[in-house]
């Protein structure tokens, strides 16, 4: 099998190794945003380009040179194998900054120990569903169920991962 190889005006995609135009924004194949590529000082790529199938794909570290096509490491400035400056796949967005509830943690575990067998802490973040269920359980179970609650709140102010009902993570002591 002949071993296809880029033209003048083309690249490999940098994320999926395809052969694509030199002045092409976006690969036709993965649709990742192509970096630009300056053009070589030699036509051609050099001897020995792998072809690109299946069985070489990159790992999850690896991508393709965008020159002669060879799997590099993802932080590899220069290609090995062409010597080649290597321009990798762009890099991903920041993730965007945590937001926090308007509900304060202090508060709602101070409720959870004091009121929790009444569901007043859920009420507060609200839960109202489940601050009803509490209520019921406490007066099924004499008062018993007033547990739930407490142990709630003991690990809302220990500082559990918990979130207000629309999803966000509630406020640090010190925000």
């Amino acid at each position: 099998m002949a071993v296809v190889r880029p033209g003048v005006d083309e690249v490999y995609c940098s994320n999926c190794g395809v052969i694509i135009k030199r002045q092409s924004e976006f690969c036709s194949k993965c649709g990742v945003k192509v970096a630009v590529v300056p053009a070589p000082a030699a036509v051609g790529a050099p001897a020995g380009a792998p072809q690109v199938t299946e069985a070489t794909a990159p790992g999850p570290d690896e991508i393709y040179c965008s020159s002669c096509g060879a799997i590099i490491k993802r932080r590899a400035e220069i290609c090995m194998r062409c010597g080649v400056r290597v321009v990798g796949p762009p890099a991903a967005p920041p993730a965007p900054a945590t937001t926090f509830s308007d509900k304060s943690r202090l508060t709602a575990g101070i409720l959870g120990i004091l009121l929790g067998g009444i569901g007043v802490h859920r009420i507060y973040l609200g839960n109202i569903g489940i601050g009803i269920l509490q209520i019921v359980v406490s007066i099924i179970t004499l008062g018993i169920g007033s547990l739930w609650g407490f142990v709630e709140g003991i690990i809302i102010i220990a500082g559990g991962n918990w979130k207000d009902s629309r999803g966000m993570p509630l406020r640090k002591y010190n925000q």
